[in-house]
């Protein structure tokens, strides 16, 4: 009697089945595709982020309010002129991560010139004369992206100054009344870089004290200007 189990006893040991070595083959190629991918990474990423650090040359500019042809009043017109030290052009942009909306990217630029001819007496006849605005002064909460903004979309080093040019004013009638809120649209064209475009914006305005306050709201698509979708390694869409 051996201790073996009875079942097995006389029987020959069962060959032990040799373990494969690894497969060096195999290993090289999962290296090779992690090193692929990484490079795949690398490239767009660097390809992202280049310009933003070309762009740093363009992350200061002068900080000039820029001339806008001046309106004469006439008859019943009371003259208004654009006040840079309290006014400002505002762009608010949709901010994307991975595709999704992060947060809204505000700027804004105090460069902002223009006369207003206020008819009292016939509102119907007032007057907006050229508003010019220098888009190269544009800044946010972020330095590189208004550098790159600068250079790669709106070209403001070689185009600094936008025109709005109003060739229409519809919902403005009656008489003035001092602190009457008055809304109404104007219609005119926008020139931005090169490329002139139609525009409409919506205004509130109001004369209160002497001064005229009023805000004005567009929505437009930078692509018409030659100037966008803006997107920046992320940051900006």
């Amino acid at each position: 009697m051996t201790d073996r189990d009875p079942i097995l006893a006389g029987q020959p040991d069962a060959p032990v089945a040799e373990v494969p070595k690894p497969s060096h083959r195999l290993r090289w190629f999962s290296l090779g595709v992690v090193v692929l991918g990484l490079a795949v990474v690398g490239g767009v990423a660097w390809k992202q982020v280049k310009p933003v650090v070309d762009a740093r040359r363009y992350s200061s500019v002068t900080q000039t309010v820029p001339s806008a042809p001046h309106l004469t009043p006439q008859g019943e017109e009371s003259l208004y002129r654009i006040d840079p030290t309290a006014s400002s052009l505002t762009y608010d942009i949709d901010e994307t991560f991975v595709g999704r909306k992060a947060s809204t990217a505000t700027g804004s630029t105090s460069g902002i010139a223009g006369d207003l001819a206020v008819n009292g007496a016939d509102l119907s006849a007032s007057r907006v004369g050229d508003i010019v605005v220098n888009v190269e002064q544009f800044h946010s909460d972020n330095n590189l992206r208004d550098a790159r903004i600068r250079q790669d979309f709106l070209s403001s080093h070689r185009f600094p100054l936008a025109t709005f040019s109003v060739d229409d004013i519809t919902g403005l009638a009656g008489t003035l009344t001092e602190g009457k809120t008055y809304t109404f649209t104007m219609t005119g064209d926008v020139t931005l870089k090169d490329t002139t475009a139609p525009a409409t914006w919506k205004v509130t305005a109001k004369v209160q004290d002497g001064r005229l306050v009023a805000t004005a709201t567009t929505t437009a698509k930078l692509s018409r200007f030659k100037a966008g979708p803006i997107s920046i390694a992320g940051l900006v869409h």
